[in-house]
């Protein structure tokens, strides 16, 4: 008899990574997508430059909807004023490539970055405390070549002409506290079974 292979995790990736696996036809019906998840494509975590716009916890892809995913657990603590300004940014500048961007590839898309790095750099400006001092910081337009630049290049054509749409899931054991957000909000409510770990997987025979 074969063992059967039982993978367990904790925390909020590992949930977020439950949901989109195991939950995704829950979190499409609490949002109105009648989408079957067959048909749709999921970024897990994907990467944008830890120094620059930072990772999502997903990416949902249906055929007519992108959802753009941060994801809090029961033990994220403190969320009555919301999420932190880095992640609403994340959000607004993957919006705006989605606005901004017409499908331009290779050198057509360092022409791009070259007209638009700009304004890019002007909307995206912020200001941060190091060593006791606020300093000024802004984002940028990788080029083609860049590592960030590819990335983005990639999630940008499989959201291109979807409508965008920011979502925060919150898994809980109890009740939801009171969350001050823009973003539509979906709970999941989850029950670990091995101490404060979930099953993520179950596999043999």
């Amino acid at each position: 008899m074969v063992q059967k292979t039982r993978l367990l995790s904790y925390g909020e990736d590992a949930l977020t990574l439950w949901a989109v696996t195991e939950r995704l036809d829950l979190i499409l019906g609490k949002l109105g997508d009648n989408s079957d998840p067959s048909d749709c494509i999921i970024f897990y975590r994907p990467s944008f430059g830890r120094d620059q716009y930072g990772e999502f916890d997903a990416i949902v892809i249906t055929p007519e909807k992108t959802y753009l995913v941060e994801s809090k657990w029961d033990g994220s603590g403190d969320l009555s004023k919301g999420l932190e300004e880095h992640q609403i940014r994340r959000h607004k500048i993957l919006r705006w490539y989605h606005d901004n961007w017409k499908g331009e590839l290779g050198d057509d898309w360092d022409e791009f970055a070259r007209k638009n790095n700009p304004a890019f750099k002007k909307k995206f400006t912020y200001f941060v405390k190091e060593k006791g001092k606020r300093v000024k910081k802004s984002k940028y337009i990788p080029s083609s070549s860049d590592l960030l630049g590819q990335n983005l290049q990639t999630i940008l054509e499989y959201i291109r002409r979807r409508d965008l749409r920011d979502i925060l899931i919150f898994f809980h054991r109890g009740e939801m506290p009171e969350v001050e957000t823009d973003f539509d909000v979906v709970q999941i409510k989850y029950e670990p079974k091995f101490g404060n770990y979930i099953e993520l997987l179950r596999e043999g025979g």
